[in-house]
């Protein structure tokens, strides 16, 4: 992992050959607790990868997604009309 700077609100970062930009890079989360930085939480995300993709690879991974219209399709008695999720917005 390369770090380039490009502008004053932007980092990019070079990974495998791919430039990926990160913007705000100085934007403080969780302030009260830890005060890091955005990308330090990039740094941090890009330094377990290895691990966690390993403890994923070669398991399927689905995203279901309910609409606040009413219940998912052949809904399981279990689950009646209530909905599993908080409606998207």
């Amino acid at each position: 992992m390369t770090l380039v700077p490009k502008e004053p609100e932007a980092a990019v970062l070079a990974l495998e050959g791919r430039e990926v930009r990160v913007t705000h890079p100085d934007k403080l989360y969780f302030s009260r607790q830890a005060r890091l930085a955005k990308l330090d939480l990039v740094r941090y995300f890009l330094s377990i990868a290895p691990g966690a993709l390993a403890g994923i690879r070669d398991r399927p991974l689905v995203l279901k997604r309910f609409v606040a219209r009413g219940p998912p399709p052949r809904a399981s008695s279990g689950i009646g009309r209530r909905r599993a999720c908080a409606p998207h917005t």
